[in-house]
């Protein structure tokens, strides 16, 4: 991710997801808040309902008093019946509930039968027959009138669940919000933090043999390995090949942050080594000195026709036991520094990182390569190129004591 317009676009995407999240998130909840309002007027009209419910239960029961006119209450009973199916009205017409638009209906239509019952018990009254009367008001009317009110707590409990159970679906509609923006929020993220090569390639092998790379145009090769500013000469009498151009500013700008210190610290350690598990430990001490981002000793087989990955610092455990050999007469910076024992450098080209690849020679000759993946460009220093050939003369010290390969394969 390091093309300018590429990140910008990324960046504006990601204000873009947290922009419609946030909207997202405010609508939602202004549909809980809209659903919750909804439920209380419900709520308040079905209490309305049952009080009207109550007050017509009374002022029927009140025919009967001693001492009261039957005309006050029979008129009391006609308005509060008059309010009551107009509350159940309403009612029905609110609930978003089938259930409780069925409940509220329900008992609007009860009211018609209360009535008829209520003329009934008019009628007693004025025909002086009081026991009559009484028993109509306190048995039929009276549970008709527990039937309207059951069938109003019926459309509130009906309306509260369905209620209850949107706004549960909106909070989750919320959180999917939620967590897509913040997924896709968090994706661009890590692709404007993203710097430079991939880190793990899909096939790992082949990656980093493209990084050795050091094949011809008719080969198609990307990368070209170049003979590193200590190369020794390729034969007897030969002159060595010429170094690659670093600008003087950027050579004395890296020596200055090269640290010799810690390169004799871990040169000492190394001709000290007693153990070949102390290396693992050794080679990510030298690639932070080198500043590489990753390490490979390679060493060549019984008959030195191949190289051999033995040791990998800065890769997955699996990198070293799926690579393959590098035969001597490869097209690669790898077996050219092999082969003529002179220090290569792999410059870096597009998302691709540079390489520097050093000689590991003994007594009996060129027995193996260091090879380094280098960040920052560092693969055309010269002093980053010594202390990489410092550290391979170092590894030959005991280098021949591990396999050295798998002759035959």
């Amino acid at each position: 991710m390091s093309h300018r317009s590429v990140r910008v676009i990324v960046f504006v995407l990601a204000l873009a997801c947290v922009g419609a999240g946030g909207y997202f998130v405010v609508t939602i909840e202004d549909a809980v808040v809209a659903e919750r309002g909804a439920e209380r007027v419900f709520e308040s009209q079905a209490h309305e309902a049952a009080l009207l419910v109550e007050r017509l239960r009374t002022a029927q029961q009140s025919y009967l008093a001693e001492g009261q006119g039957a005309d006050y209450w029979m008129g009391k009973v006609t308005d509060t019946r008059a309010a009551l199916e107009r509350m159940l009205t309403n009612l029905a017409t609110s609930a978003t509930a089938e259930r409780a638009q069925t409940a509220a209906r329900g008992g609007a239509h009860l009211l018609g039968q209360h009535a008829r019952l209520d003329n009934r018990a008019r009628t007693y009254m004025r025909q002086q027959q009081g026991l009559m009367a009484s028993d109509l008001i306190f048995t039929e009317i009276s549970g008709l009138t527990g039937e309207i009110a059951r069938h109003i707590d019926q459309a509130r409990t009906e309306q509260r669940t369905a209620s209850d159970a949107r706004i549960d679906e909106i909070q989750r509609q919320q959180l999917y919000v939620l967590a897509g923006a913040a997924a896709l929020t968090l994706l661009c993220a890590l692709l404007l933090v993203a710097r430079g090569r991939p880190a793990t390639p899909e096939d790992t092998r082949e990656a980093l043999r493209a990084l050795m790379n050091d094949g011809t145009p008719a080969g198609g090769a990307l990368l070209r390995g170049e003979p590193g500013a200590h190369a020794a000469p390729t034969a007897a009498g030969a002159a060595p090949r010429t170094a690659p151009v670093v600008p003087i500013s950027a050579a004395a700008s890296r020596a200055d942050t090269v640290d010799l210190a810690a390169t004799a610290r871990v040169c000492a350690d190394l001709a000290r080594v007693a153990d070949p598990a102390e290396l693992p430990a050794l080679l990510e001490r030298a690639a932070r000195v080198m500043d590489a981002s990753g390490l490979i000793v390679w060493v060549a087989d019984g008959s030195g026709a191949s190289l051999f990955p033995i040791l990998a610092q800065g890769y997955p455990p699996s990198v070293l036991a799926r690579m393959g050999s590098i035969g001597r007469d490869a097209d690669n910076a790898a077996a050219a520094a092999y082969r003529q024992g002179e220090l290569r450098t792999v410059p870096a080209h597009d998302s691709l990182p540079g390489a520097i690849v050093a000689p590991i020679i003994t007594g009996q000759g060129c027995v193996g390569v260091l090879a380094a993946e280098m960040r920052h460009g560092a693969e055309r220093d010269e002093a980053t190129q010594a202390i990489t050939a410092i550290l391979a003369a170092q590894l030959a010290t005991f280098v021949t004591a591990l396999p050295a390969g798998r002759e035959g394969e």
